[in-house]
């Protein structure tokens, strides 16, 4: 079962097959939900918040009913999601919408009027999710005017307020970003002043993360200095009641930065920052702590994926508290079959420890798209054990995946190893298995006349792993009696 190489260590599986011995089994997902009526043609601009209680709600305009704003409720269950037929939350054709999810099953979205036409205000809702049904409060109209809608919205739990980041605010203008708090109480929505700028003008493509150790949101985002290249940048973001400040803007890559991602490995107290450059082949990848309103970063670590073209894509990541690794979904390029672009949807896990971060064998969620995957949102739900991740692609297609991050574990035990393969194998045909008493000649680095013991990840070693496997005696730097 599998594939053998030539001097693979070998085990009996339960069903009377042999396998390579390792680590197995660490990354998997259900095969992806679509959401009912969103399929081609029919979404754009998806957005996503998970709620406590483990639903998800999604927002998009119905591109088949006017673009009217359209919400679903997605309910989790064992691994499995499931969408409740969409409503209509506004009844009109609108632009730049945006969602979080608040405590328990409320969520608070904002969109920016334009039907009436200019001027262009920004109007915010509650909703409270009871089963799959969405309820709506009565709407607040924020009576200044912008010039450029919400990019993002980030709820803060230990204030209770959600931070929102907004381009060309009223005493800020022209592309200049800048970050305002907002309170809920009940449906009601209240606005704090507009906090300093943050970062240079013409800043996009904002990713961030809330950090409850320090209490801080992280920001990452690029920007573009007068002249020059497209740079990475990071701050932190403190609130204090309805007051939002800005800490100091941390340039983590100067030249020619592209989409980037951030969170938070809490077991760590680490903040995960992945982004790419024009080396399309792999993803960038730093550690960051938070100390005070700064934030600094270590050494740069490389993702790649050989299997595919480019890893360049969008990506997002989330942190799995349940098993203490890093998840990152990414879009990934296959190349052209016929002159049409191929794209698959994919997912990595990462594994911090110290200060260093290392990668597992990826899995495919989806291929190949036939277009580019974004409007992309994943979260960890502490409920089903899974991180949850919904995606829009070019199609305009809407899908949920639940995928688990278990961690690695061996298929080794103290009964089961029989030998060393003698040659390679492909999966499903019938192997030589070299057994006790044979000499394999297929090893490399021992030292003749050493006792060496199996570990778990089918690595050989003179020091006794768990379980305690003995492999044999090396008569030579690449020959091992069994």
């Amino acid at each position: 079962s599998g594939t053998l190489a030539n001097g693979d260590k070998v085990v009996v599986n339960a069903d009377g097959t042999v396998g390579k011995a390792g680590l197995f089994g660490a990354i998997s997902s259900n095969s992806g939900s679509s959401v009912s009526n969103a399929g081609p043609t029919n979404a754009q601009a998806l957005r996503t918040a998970f709620l406590d209680s483990g639903k998800i709600v999604i927002l998009y305009g119905d591109q088949n009913n006017s673009n009217y704003i359209t919400a679903s409720v997605g309910t989790i269950s064992g691994g499995t999601i499931t969408f409740n037929t969409p409503a209509v939350l506004v009844s009109s054709s609108e632009q730049n919408w945006n969602l979080v999810a608040l405590t328990g099953d409320k969520f608070l979205f904002a969109y920016r009027k334009t039907s009436t036409g200019s001027p262009y205000y920004v109007h915010y809702a509650v909703g409270t999710v009871s089963g799959t049904t969405i309820s709506v409060g009565a709407e607040t109209v924020d009576p200044a005017v912008y010039s450029n809608p919400i990019i993002s919205m980030v709820y803060h739990p230990a204030e209770n307020k959600v931070v929102e980041m907004q381009r060309g605010s009223p005493g800020i203008g022209g592309s200049f970003m800048a970050p305002r708090v907002v309170t809920v109480s009940g449906d009601s929505v209240s606005f704090g002043s507009v906090g300093s700028s943050i970062g240079q003008e013409n800043a996009q493509s904002w990713s961030a993360a809330y950090d409850p150790t320090s209490q801080k949101i992280v920001y990452a985002w690029q920007q573009l200095p007068g002249g020059g290249v497209w740079e990475g940048a990071t701050a932190v973001v403190s609130v204090s009641g309805s007051s939002a400040s800005v800490g100091s803007v941390h340039v983590f890559r100067s030249n020619q930065i592209g989409s980037q991602a951030v969170t938070v490995d809490t077991t760590s107290n680490k903040v995960i920052l992945s982004y790419s450059n024009t080396d399309y082949s792999k993803r960038y990848f730093k550690l960051g702590t938070i100390s005070g309103s700064n934030l600094s970063f270590g050494s740069e670590y490389i993702f790649s994926d050989p299997s595919v073209t480019e890893v360049s894509g969008t990506s997002y990541l989330s942190y799995d508290s349940g098993t203490n690794r890093i998840l990152m979904s990414y879009t990934a390029w296959l190349g052209q079959v016929a002159g049409v672009h191929n794209w698959s949807s994919q997912a990595v896990v990462g594994v911090v420890s110290g200060n260093s971060i290392t990668f597992e064998t990826p899995i495919v969620l989806y291929s190949p798209y036939v277009s580019y995957t974004n409007y992309q949102s994943q979260y960890f739900d502490p409920i089903s054990g899974t991180v949850i991740l919904t995606n829009l692609n070019n199609d305009y297609e809407v899908s949920a995946y639940a995928i688990t991050t278990a961690a690695k574990a061996t298929n080794l035990t103290t009964e089961n190893f029989v030998g060393i393969a003698d040659g390679a194998y492909s999966t499903g045909v019938t192997a030589t298995i070299q057994t006790a008493g044979a000499v394999d000649d297929a090893q490399s680095g021992l030292t003749a006349g050493q006792a060496y013991f199996l570990k778990g990840d089918g690595t050989l070693n003179t020091i006794p792993d768990t379980p305690r496997v003995f492999a044999g005696v090396a008569l030579s730097a690449t020959e091992l009696m069994i």
